[in-house]
């Protein structure tokens, strides 16, 4: 996970998921199909665990 003053992520394998100015974008990286993978579920597992400790900080989730 990579913290600085306005921002908070991940990027894995499967997919990555960035916070700033209370935005949360995740983007998944299996095109074209995003395959939901073992991997993807494990990295979807900690998107939910992130979210959770950031939900006071976000007000929009975009998914793409």
């Amino acid at each position: 996970m990579v913290s600085g003053t306005n921002i908070t992520g991940f990027n894995g394998g499967a997919l990555s998921w960035a916070l700033a100015d209370g935005v949360v974008e995740l983007a998944l990286h299996r095109p074209p199909e995003n395959e939901l993978s073992e991997e993807t579920w494990n990295e979807l597992e900690q998107f939910v665990d992130a979210l959770a400790r950031l939900e006071s900080q976000a007000s929009v989730l975009i998914a793409r």
